[in-house]
C-alpha cells in the first residue's frame, strides 16, 4: 500500500516540479547542516578515544593553592592565586605507576608541538608525542602496520600522516626518518580510528617514547621532580573518590609548600582543554542549524497545506468513494516522508561541501584544529532519522487538517499564519546573529593595530630541533639575519619570539620594586622577546627613553622596554624609566626599564592593547627555542619568498622555514574565526531570509487565491487597486510585526550566549536589531508586493465566475 502510495506521488510531483524543487531545497539545507553539525559534535564533544573500554579510562589533575609556578616547565593554568594542570612529573608517574592500588594500566603521554621529520632527505614540521612504553597496550590499541612497542630510536606514525606523507606505502615498517636531526626507524602505524589521548584536533603525526626526549631535545626530564611536563592517564579500580585520596596522599610529600589536590577526571575522550574552549561555539552552531531547520519545516508545511487544500475536492471524493481518513492521511504523510528522504539526500550533498569549512570556524590560536568530521554510517543513520521524523513533524498536522472537510478556511488561514509567524520569528534571532557577528568582524577588521603591517613577509624556525644551542643558536640566528638582510629588496629584518597576531604570547606576574606584593591579586602582563630591529620594522615608535640594542646581550645589564599602557597602569603619576621590574617574588627585581613604547597589539585583535613588557632577545637565550622573522620590503613581499627562503637554506638545508605568510596574512589568519562566523551566520541569514520570502509569496498568494470572488466583488464595487493591493500587504505586515517582536523577544535570550564571540558591540546593539527588522520588513514588502499586485489587477467579471 505504501509502495502504491510513493508511486501515486511522483505520477502527481510531476506536474508540480516547481513545488517538488523548493520543498527538496529548502529540507536539504537544513538536513544537510544539521548533519554537519551532529558530525561535528560527535567528534568533538561525544567521541570517545578509539580504545579499548574507554569508559574506564581516567585523566588525573590537580590544583594548588599559591603553587610557585616558576618551579615549573609544564602547562599550568590561574584563577587567582590557585593553580590547576594535568601535567605532572616523571617521578610523580613512576610512583604512581608502582604503588597506586586504586588504579591500573597507568600511561603517560606529552604532546610536541613541533618535530623536524626529514623523509628522503626533505624536512617538514609535524605534531608529535612522548608516550610510556606501555602506552598502546595499556590502551588496548593494535596496530594497522607493523607493530606499536617501540625501542628509543623508534617510532610510530598515525594513520592519516602514513597516507599522507608516505602515500600509504605497505612497506613502510623499518624505514628511516630524521626526527631533530636524529635517526628513527617506523616500527608501526597507528589504526585509523585511533586519534591518541591529546586534545581533540590535535592528534600526534609521530610518536615516540618517554625516553627518546634526550636524544630528541638533549635533555631528560625522567628524574627532574621539577619539570611537570606528562599527563597521566589509567584505568579506575576503585572509585574516583578513592583515587583522589590515595594519589594526593602519596604526591602531597613530594610538593614543599602549597597544599595540593589530585583529582580523577572522566579520561574517555582524552585531554579536554580544546573540548571545553570549543562547546559554545559548537553548541552555537548546533541552535543555529536547528532553527534553520525549523524555518524549513515550518515552510514546506505551509506549502503543504497549500497544496493539499488545492486537493481538498480530490479529496473530498475520495472520501466519498469509501476511503478513510486514516488511509488519507498515511498518503499525505508518504509523501511528505518521501519529500523529506530527497531533501536528505540532496542535504548529504551539501554536507560534503560544507565540512571543510568546520576547522576554520572550531579554531584556537595557533595552528588550525585537525577535526575529522565523517559522514559515516551513523551519520547517515542520523540523517535517515531525521529525515523521517521532520516528514512526519511537518506533514501531519497539514494532512489532519486537509482530510478534515469541517475545517473551514479560516481555521486553515489560521494555522497558515501561525506557521509564517514563526517563520519570521526564527528569520528574525538568525539575522540578528549574522548581524552581531557581521559587525564584530568589521569592528576587528577596522581596529587599530598600532603598527604597520603593510610590506611585511614572516617567517619562523626552530633549529632547536636540529641541536642548535647556546654560542650555535646565536650565531645561527645571526647568520640568518645577515643572509637575509642581503637579499635585494629587504629593507629592515628582525627576530621575534613570536610573530604579532599569531595568537601567542608568555604571560608572567609582574614584580615592581619598591611596591610590596599582594599575595591574594597577582598582576599579570604580556611578555615578548624581540631583537634590536624589530620596532624599526614594525613601525612602532619608542615614545619615551631608547629601544632595544644590539649591545643588549647576555654580558650586559638587564633592560626591559614597556607600553603605553603598563606605564599608565603601574606608574600612573611617576616615570618609570630607571625602576626596576621582576617576575619572580624569590628574585630580586633586576630588569630596569629604558624605555616605553607606542602601545600595539601584539597577541590578538580581540584583546585591547594589554600590559606588555618587551625584552630584547639577546638577554633570553635560554627561554628561547623557535624564532620568529619579520621582513620589512621595498615592495610585494610575496616576490621575496622564494629568495628568503632560499637564503636560510644555504645556511643549512635541514632546518626547514614555516608559517611563511605576510603580515597581512597573519592579520587575517587572527580572524579567520571570526570570519567563518560571518560567513556561516550570514549563509544562515540569507537562507532564512529566502525561505521566509518564499514562505510569505505563497501563502499571500494562496490567500488572495482564496478570496478571488471577494475581490472581485470589492472591485466591481469600486474599490481602488491599491486599496486591494494594501489590504494583501497589510496582512503581511501584520504577521511580521508580530514575527519582529516574537523574534526580537527570543534572540536577546539566545544572544547572551554569543556574547563572548562578538567584540565591540553588544548583543542588544540597537542597529543591529533595527537593521534586522528593516530588511525583515523590505523582503516582506517584496514578497507581497507581487501577490498585491495581482490581486489588484483581478479582472471583476472572472472573479464573480470564480468558485
Amino acid at each position: 500500500m505504501i509502495g502504491r502510495d510513493i508511486r501515486y506521488f511522483f505520477r502527481t510531483l510531476g506536474r508540480q516540479p516547481g513545488f517538488a524543487l523548493t520543498v527538496i531545497l529548502s529540507l536539504a539545507v537544513g538536513i544537510g547542516a544539521n548533519t554537519v553539525m551532529f558530525g561535528v559534535a560527535r567528534a568533538i564533544l561525544f567521541d570517545h578515544i578509539a580504545a579499548r573500554d574507554p569508559e574506564s579510562l581516567v585523566l588525573l589533575e590537580w590544583s594548588a593553592n599559591d603553587f610557585p609556578a616558576e618551579s615549573l616547565s609544564g602547562s599550568v593554568s590561574f584563577d587567582g592565586a590557585n593553580a590547576r594542570s594535568t601535567s605532572f612529573s616523571s617521578p610523580a608517574y613512576e610512583m604512581f605507576a608502582r604503588n597506586a592500588r586504586t588504579l591500573s594500566s597507568l600511561v603517560a603521554f606529552s604532546g610536541i608541538d613541533r618535530l623536524n621529520v626529514s623523509i628522503h632527505g626533505e624536512p617538514t614540521i609535524a605534531r608529535g608525542a612522548m608516550v610510556s612504553e606501555n602506552y598502546y597496550d595499556a590502551l588496548g590499541v593494535r596496530a594497522a602496520l607493523g607493530r606499536l612497542l617501540m625501542r628509543d630510536n623508534e617510532a610510530v606514525i598515525s594513520y592519516a600522516y602514513w597516507r599522507s606523507r608516505l602515500g600509504g606505502d605497505p612497506n613502510v615498517i623499518g624505514s628511516a626518518l630524521v626526527l631533530n636531526g636524529k635517526p628513527f626507524t617506523i616500527a608501526g602505524v597507528e589504526p585509523r580510528a585511533f586519534r591518541g589521548t591529546l586534545d581533540v584536533g590535535s592528534a600526534a603525526q609521530v610518536t615516540v617514547p618517554l625516553s627518546a626526549q634526550k636524544t630528541l631535545f638533549g635533555v631528560s626530564d625522567a628524574t627532574n621532580p621539577s619539570s611537570w611536563w606528562v599527563q597521566l592517564m589509567g584505568r579506575r579500580r576503585g572509585s574516583d573518590a578513592q583515587i583522589a585520596s590515595e594519589l594526593t596522599a602519596m604526591l602531597q610529600p613530594q610538593v614543599h609548600g602549597p597544599r595540593i589536590h589530585v583529582r580523577a577526571l572522566p579520561g574517555a575522550r582524552g585531554l579536554g582543554e580544546t573540548r571545553a574552549n570549543l562547546r559554545q561555539p559548537v553548541l552555537i552552531l548546533v541552535a543555529a542549524v536547528l532553527l534553520v531547520l525549523l524555518i524549513a519545516c515550518t515552510n514546506v508545511a505551509g506549502l503543504l497545506l497549500a497544496r493539499a487544500t488545492s486537493r481538498r475536492k480530490e479529496i473530498a471524493v475520495r472520501m466519498s468513494l469509501g476511503a478513510s481518513r486514516t488511509a488519507l492521511i498515511t498518503q499525505l504523510l508518504v509523501e511528505s516522508v518521501t519529500l523529506s528522504l530527497l531533501g536528505g539526500a540532496a542535504g548529504i550533498a551539501l554536507a560534503y561541501w560544507i565540512r571543510p569549512l568546520v576547522p576554520f570556524v572550531l579554531t584556537t590560536p595557533g595552528p588550525q584544529l585537525d577535526v575529522a568530521v565523517p559522514i559515516d554510517v551513523r551519520v547517515l543513520l542520523f540523517t535517515i532519522a531525521i529525515c523521517v521524523l521532520t516528514g512526519v513533524a511537518f506533514g501531519i498536522v497539514p494532512a489532519m487538517r486537509a482530510t478534515n472537510i469541517r475545517i473551514t478556511t479560516t481555521t486553515r488561514n489560521r494555522f497558515a499564519n501561525v506557521l509564517m509567524t514563526i517563520q519570521i520569528a526564527v528569520s528574525i534571532v538568525l539575522m540578528i546573529g549574522c548581524g552581531l557577528f557581521l559587525r564584530s568582524l568589521a569592528y576587528l577588521e577596522s581596529s587599530e593595530r598600532g603598527f604597520d603591517a603593510n610590506n611585511l613577509l614572516l617567517f619562523r624556525l626552530d633549529p632547536t630541533l636540529n641541536g642548535y644551542e647556546g654560542t650555535r643558536l646565536v650565531q645561527f640566528y645571526d647568520e640568518v639575519l645577515t643572509r637575509v638582510r642581503a637579499v635585494p629588496g629587504v629593507r629592515i629584518a628582525a627576530p621575534t619570539r613570536y610573530a604579532l597576531l599569531s595568537g601567542m604570547s608568555a604571560i608572567g606576574t609582574l614584580i615592581i620594586e619598591g611596591k610590596p606584593v599582594d599575595e591574594k591579586k597577582r598582576e599579570y602582563v604580556y611578555m615578548h622577546t624581540v631583537g634590536e630591529q624589530f620596532l624599526d620594522a614594525m613601525r612602532i615608535p619608542v615614545v619615551l627613553g631608547r629601544g632595544i640594542r644590539a649591545s643588549d646581550d647576555e654580558g650586559a645589564p638587564k633592560v626591559v622596554l614597556i607600553t603605553q599602557t603598563l606605564a599608565r597602569q603601574f606608574f600612573p603619576h611617576e616615570n618609570p624609566i630607571g625602576r626596576h621590574i621582576g617576575f619572580s617574588k624569590k628574585k630580586a627585581p633586576a630588569y630596569e626599564i629604558v624605555g616605553i613604547v607606542r602601545d600595539a597589539r601584539y597577541t590578538s585583535m580581540k584583546d585591547e592593547m594589554p600590559p606588555t613588557v618587551i625584552f630584547p632577545y639577546r638577554q633570553q637565550l635560554d627561554r628561547i627555542n623557535s624564532m620568529s622573522f619579520v621582513v620589512r620590503t621595498s615592495g610585494d613581499p610575496h616576490q621575496l619568498a622564494n629568495a628568503v627562503r632560499a637564503a636560510v637554506r644555504n645556511i643549512d638545508p635541514n632546518v626547514p622555514l614555516f608559517d611563511v605568510r605576510t603580515q597581512t596574512e597573519q592579520i587575517d589568519e587572527s580572524m579567520r574565526h571570526e570570519r567563518a562566523l560571518a560567513a556561516l551566520s550570514t549563509f544562515f541569514g540569507i537562507v532564512a531570509l529566502v525561505l521566509s520570502c518564499i514562505g510569505l509569496y505563497g501563502l499571500m498568494s494562496y490567500i488572495a487565491a482564496r478570496r478571488t470572488r471577494e475581490t472581485g466583488v470589492r472591485i466591481a464595487l469600486g474599490a481602488r487597486e491599491r486599496d486591494i493591493a494594501w489590504n494583501v500587504l497589510r496582512r503581511a505586515l501584520r504577521l511580521v510585526l508580530i514575527g519582529v517582536v516574537a523574534g526580537g523577544a527570543a534572540s536577546l535570550a539566545f544572544t547572551k550566549y554569543v556574547q563572548s564571540l562578538v567584540y565591540g558591540i553588544r548583543v542588544n546593539d540597537a542597529a543591529t536589531i533595527a537593521g534586522a527588522i528593516a530588511v525583515m520588513v523590505a523582503v516582506t514588502l517584496v514578497a507581497s508586493w507581487f501577490p498585491a499586485r495581482r490581486a489588484s489587477r483581478t479582472d471583476p467579471v472572472t472573479a464573480l465566475r470564480a468558485e
